[in-house]
């Protein structure tokens, strides 16, 4: 396979015959329906021709729906696909033009999207059907037109006597659709389209719908503020089906399948094994004689190209020769705006490629406009915008992070904050500083991170004198507070400017070749002839990063990790995330307070405050479905004082720091 950062399909070229269709196609010929005559095309290669497996591949174009016809990898080469074009001359009415092509799968790139395809619990061939007029086939091409662009995927092959196996793979390539993200994939499974419905007569599922037969169950999450949040969730308590959850929700997701779209790996896939674990086939056997209900052509063009400002393009058809008439029009793509380079963007890292890459073939819109330490770039989706900052080191600032996340969360242009990240290492501790934007000290502090301090040659800063250590404390009434030995410094609103709070400190510049360090208070100076010298004795004092959310911090932002070919959302799972663990949610909750609250002997929360706040931050801790009412846990987990098990105030505790209510 490719490397990802290539950004080119694995699958090499191949050749195949097009069929090309306009709007005067019929619909039969001679009283024959054009299904019936593409299933004799497919008959004659496999039972008189001797093919393996016959490939019938429709995707849209820019201007109009492609129908590629091709022979598997056992039986693949010019001559095989040259054999077809002769049985469709023969076979397909004159109205259907006949083209011998090479495609190029690259233009589509390797990120996975969306593929459903057809499963079945019968494992004996289907011999009788009530076929519907339009067949099954051409009803799905008509359902697709509403996924811009898609791709469809007929492989048949034989099986036993007068039966043949066929598998369909249908690829969702729409631009507003993410499913790389738990909430994305929930939200799709409420919006995508109903493959397996003209298939109705042979009771078949997808593999996206069967795992809710599986330990899953679709839901949506109401009790947060805000608009309501669809989620995909593991059945509470299903003991019974934890050993295949795991591999049904894979199956559901798999980039495997979106590889296969394209590739020359047989019918079977390495996926069949998995399939199988869960009682199901991935093909249909069915008597050859109702083979037409999935076959079909359908005539459908496109005024607008559907990849029109896209970061994927649909495969590249040359043609070789036309055997017959109609010609295909040029596949020219539309004209669209320059689009900047991974250099202009100032993305010179090969994963940041890789990321901007993948971006664009989601169909993201990308500009650069923010600044911070990062390599970075925003990604303007129909919907949203994202901003977008790579990170591979392991030992980057978090501070660095938080401010970034602080300024996403407070901007009215920018809706998300999307974290590329490459190794389980960075992801994880990317994730645990955007769940837990302080540091939690044991005599119940909350220590602010520090950030990047851009400096000017002549550096004039703030610094403080060695060897005192410091720090920036945020105190749950909302105030900034500077220590310095143990001792505050220096005490003010989060909303002051840096230079404002540190005015009073004694400042550092670098004019003439020396370090002069100025003390405001009465102007006494120190001079330093070397850099050295001067910061043996003086540190920079750094700007505190002070985070704008507390427990809802990723319902705003996504952590992505590269696992090979596959991009998909980092959520690694607590240690009590698990269905046989009876007090899950009371150790959710003891977890909680301990991190997000402070004792206060003067304040008090309100249950339903701490409730809300509760499902939000679980949301993004555990796939268990979230239900029920809290009280009991989160009153029992409570470390503070409670006049009443009934009572509505938490008493005597507080959060960390002051914050919005969690908005979902």
């Amino acid at each position: 396979m490719k490397d990802i950062t290539t950004g080119s399909h694995p699958a090499s070229p191949w050749s195949a015959v097009e069929f090309v269709t306009t709007s005067k196609s019929p619909t039969d010929y001679h009283d024959t329906p054009v299904s019936r005559l593409l299933a004799r095309v497919i008959y004659r290669a496999l039972f008189d021709e001797g093919f393996t497996a016959v490939t019938l591949l429709a995707v849209s174009g820019h201007h109009r729906e492609r129908y590629l016809l091709r022979s598997r990898s056992t039986t693949h080469s010019r001559k095989r696909t040259e054999k077809l074009a002769s049985i469709a001359n023969d076979q397909l009415p004159l109205e259907v033009g006949i083209t011998m092509v090479e495609v190029d799968p690259a233009p589509l790139g390797v990120t996975p999207v969306p593929v459903h395809r057809l499963l079945t619990t019968r494992d004996h061939p289907v011999t009788r059907a009530q076929i519907s007029t339009p067949t099954p086939f051409e009803q799905l091409l008509k359902i697709a037109t509403s996924m811009r662009p898609h791709a469809i995927q007929l492989i048949v092959s034989q099986f036993e006597g007068e039966s043949v196996e066929v598998s369909l793979r249908v690829a969702d390539f729409s631009p507003t659709v993410a499913t790389h993200t738990a909430v994305g994939d929930a939200h799709y499974h409420q919006h995508a389209p109903d493959i397996a419905a003209p298939f109705e007569a042979f009771n078949l599922t997808t593999n996206r719908a069967f795992i809710f037969d599986h330990g899953w169950q679709q839901h949506t999450e109401t009790r947060l503020s805000g608009p309501p949040v669809p989620m995909v969730t593991r059945e509470h308590g299903a003991v019974v089906k934890v050993p295949t959850l795991a591999s049904a929700r894979d199956l559901s997701l798999t980039p495997t399948e979106y590889t296969a779209l394209f590739s020359d790996d047989p019918p079977a896939a390495p996926l069949t094994p998995t399939y199988a674990q869960h009682r199901v086939l991935p093909w249909v056997r069915l008597d050859v004689e109702l083979l037409p209900a999935f076959c079909g052509l359908r005539a459908h063009t496109y005024h607008v190209s559907p990849w029109k400002d896209f970061g994927r393009a649909p495969p590249r058809i040359t043609p070789q020769y036309t055997l017959r008439e109609p010609k295909p029009p040029a596949a020219s793509p539309p004209p669209s705006d320059p689009i900047p380079t991974a250099g202009e963007l100032e993305i010179e890292s090969s994963f940041g490629q890789t990321a901007l890459k993948w971006a664009r073939e989601q169909g993201a819109n990308v500009t650069d406009d923010y600044a911070s330490p990062f390599e970075e770039f925003t990604a303007a989706y129909p919907h949203q915008t994202h901003h977008c900052v790579i990170l591979t080191d392991p030992a980057f600032i978090r501070g660095d992070l938080v401010a970034v996340a602080t300024d996403i969360h407070q901007s009215s242009t920018i809706d998300r904050l999307t974290v590329f990240t490459d190794t389980t290492d960075v992801a994880s501790r990317a994730r645990n500083c955007l769940q837990r934007p302080f540091i939690r000290t044991d005599d119940g502090k909350t220590r602010l991170y520090t950030k990047s301090m851009r400096l000017p040659k002549t550096l004039d800063a703030p610094v403080h004198r060695l060897p005192a250590t410091s720090e920036w404390i945020l105190t749950p009434t909302g105030d900034l507070e500077y220590h310095q030995g143990g001792t505050v410094s220096a005490r003010a609103s989060p909303d002051e400017t840096f230079e404002t709070i540190t005015a009073g400190f004694p400042q550092v510049s670098h004019r003439d070749g020396l370090f002069t360090v100025t003390k405001p208070s009465d102007g006494a100076q120190r001079i330093y002839k070397t850099n050295e010298s001067c910061f043996e004795e003086f540190e920079f004092v750094y700007p505190p990063a002070v985070p704008s959310w507390l427990v809802d911090g990723l319902a705003f932002a996504t952590v992505l990790l590269q696992d090979g070919d596959t991009v998909s959302e980092y959520q690694p799972n607590a240690e009590w995330d698990t269905p046989q663990l009876t007090t899950r949610d009371r150790v959710a909750a003891r977890e909680f307070f301990a991190t997000y609250t402070v004792a206060d002997p003067d304040r008090s929360l309100t249950y339903a405050d701490v409730e809300t706040a509760f499902i939000s931050w679980l949301r993004h801790q555990t796939e268990e479905p979230i239900h029920g009412n809290f009280s009991v846990s989160l009153k029992s987990a409570f470390p503070g004082t409670l006049s009443s098990i009934h009572s509505d105030d938490l008493q005597k505790r507080t959060w960390r720091y002051p914050f919005e209510p969690a908005q979902g």
